[in-house]
């Protein structure tokens, strides 16, 4: 039987995330938790990086992503759009969160900010590249769907 060094005892860390399956920027929130404050957070966060422009942000129904853009936490110029129950491969980001787990998961982490810290900085390369977000959810359902809504609103496709 193999050994393997193990340790019985957890930490949580999260990372909110978006991307714009249009121009490969992106934005992310690493926090303590997840709740309604810290969605918030994100929310206003995609606000600050992104103003004057309005927000199209699709998520899953977790008890901690309000469901309408008329909810008290989220802004103004942000409208949520929720993804069916049980269908991850329908978000893009879930793509991202799989190639952050492939340098991250199945290790012994000396700390939890150790873990934060590598997070950290291969999001930063995703920050720092739009072409390579743009190869990653580039020809998903999302982009499909912006180019079908831009031959309807008459503009030019994505």
């Amino acid at each position: 039987r193999p050994h393997k060094l193990w340790k019985s005892e957890y930490k949580w860390s999260y990372c909110y995330g978006a991307l714009d399956v249009v121009d490969g920027e992106s934005v992310f929130l690493q926090t303590p938790t997840v709740n309604l404050q810290w969605t918030e957070q994100f929310l206003l966060q995609i606000k600050k990086q992104f103003p004057g422009h309005e927000h199209i942000v699709v998520w899953d129904g977790a008890g901690f992503h309000p469901q309408c853009s008329s909810h008290e936490r989220v802004p103004e110029g942000i409208y949520p759009v929720a993804l069916p129950p049980y269908s991850p491969e329908l978000n893009p980001i879930e793509k991202l969160w799989d190639l952050i787990q492939d340098h991250t998961s199945n290790r012994l982490w000396p700390t939890i900010e150790r873990l934060d810290q590598v997070v950290a900085m291969h999001l930063n390369d995703w920050i720092a590249d739009p072409i390579q977000v743009i190869r990653l959810v580039g020809n998903g359902w999302i982009r499909a769907s912006a180019n079908g809504s831009a031959a309807i609103l008459n503009i030019k496709p994505f």
